[in-house]
């Protein structure tokens, strides 16, 4: 009965400090994200107008954008994910109501081969990654 009441004199607070540290890092990955957002959105915002013009190209054929801003972006955006351990990174566009274009993500440049822009169907969740 000792051993009991003593193991829930120092469960409960162990317990109770558990939750409190965990929300603390959640709170703080939820910055870390939105630090990353706000980043990113700076250095695309450095040359608005070259993302501009890399965002209203209909077909995206060598040629018919701006190559090496592009692969700028690819650099800047894998170093980004690769430092900060992130799953994910990268920037879309809506095509329609159904589709969106996933233009700049943090994979490296230099291993995936993919068509610049990736196709998602939101709706009836087709997908087309190359």
């Amino acid at each position: 009965m000792t051993f009991l009441f003593s193991a829930m004199i120092f469960c409960i607070p162990g317990y109770i400090l558990y939750l409190d540290i965990k929300g603390l890092i959640i709170e703080e990955l939820g910055n870390s994200a939105t630090n990353v957002a706000v980043s990113v959105a700076e250095m695309i915002e450095q040359d608005m107008d070259s993302y501009i013009a890399l965002h209203d190209v209909s077909e995206y054929t060598p040629g018919n954008y701006d190559e090496t801003y592009y692969q700028h972006l690819l650099d800047a955006f894998h170093e980004i994910k690769t430092n900060i351990h992130a799953d994910y990174i990268y920037t879309e566009k809506y095509i329609d109501e159904d589709t969106i274009c996933y233009l700049i993500d943090g994979e490296d440049p230099e291993v995936v081969s993919r068509i610049l822009c990736t196709f998602v169907k939101t709706r009836n969740i087709e997908f087309l990654c190359i």
